[in-house]
């Protein structure tokens, strides 16, 4: 029982060291805290915050009022136990970089669709069945890693994502790419590796970006894209010939 009850004076005390801590600072490291819930200060008081991180903690879910943070730029939720994410996560106008990667997601809230700003979403290690095409229309989001779920599909709508530059896919269900994502303006790096590719889109990339595949089912490379590719170092030789394409004389 005396255990029981220093326990509960350390949490007490935590609780405002952290409430008090959210008053002062608009950058809050709650990394490694093993913190089961946020503290109501935070959603009360913390409208200022910009900067949250709290890697590594024992979070199942965030509070509905979390988007009451209008100020927040940068989250950090990687590594905790969050199975879905509140739609007021969707009211974070300011949000740049969004972190929820290793927890047990198995959706995104639709509310995503509203956040212009963010550039940089990371959700892999989650249990993603379906790709969020919530995100198509964030023309703003440059770096989409999504490695380690169980998409099985990209929708033709990434077209929307014109500011891309990295999608990170590996490791999920994938058949094919779709071919609008050869449309892309500036997208420079496409990891697709460890998935169930069979077939990759017959048109140029208007970008060139740089492809990383492996321990696929691709048998053939469309000569369009190997002419358009050759030059520069997303495929290797000796990959060429293994997938039964032939290289331009210039090679």
């Amino acid at each position: 029982m005396e255990q029981d009850a220093v326990k509960d004076t350390q949490s007490e005390n935590q609780v405002k060291d952290l409430v008090k801590e959210t008053r002062n600072h608009t950058r809050l490291y709650w990394n490694y805290l093993r913190l089961q819930s946020l503290p109501h200060g935070l959603t009360e008081n913390g409208s200022h915050v910009e900067q949250l991180h709290l890697k590594c903690n024992l979070l199942t879910k965030l509070p509905e009022k979390f988007g009451c943070l209008t100020h927040l730029t940068h989250c950090f939720l990687n590594s905790n136990s969050l199975e879905s994410l509140p739609d007021s996560l969707g009211d974070l106008k300011s949000l740049k970089i969004l972190d929820v990667a290793n927890n047990n997601l198995t959706s995104l809230p639709v509310t995503l669709a509203k956040l212009s700003s963010l550039r940089s979403l990371v959700v892999v290690h989650n249990n993603l069945k379906s790709f969020p095409l919530e995100l198509c229309g964030l023309k703003s989001l440059s770096i989409l890693m999504l490695s380690g779920n169980y998409i099985t599909s990209l929708p033709e709508a990434v077209k929307g994502l014109t500011g891309l530059q990295g999608l990170y896919i590996d490791h999920n269900l994938l058949k094919e790419l779709p071919r609008s994502l050869a449309f892309l303006p500036i997208l420079t790096r496409v990891s697709c590796c460890c998935n169930n590719i069979a077939y990759l889109p017959a048109l140029p990339f208007a970008s060139k970006p740089t492809i990383y595949f492996d321990n696929c089912e691709v048998n053939y490379l469309p000569i369009t894209l190997v002419c358009h590719l050759h030059s520069g170092p997303t495929w290797d030789t000796i990959i060429l010939h293994a997938c039964g394409c032939f290289l331009p004389c210039s090679a």
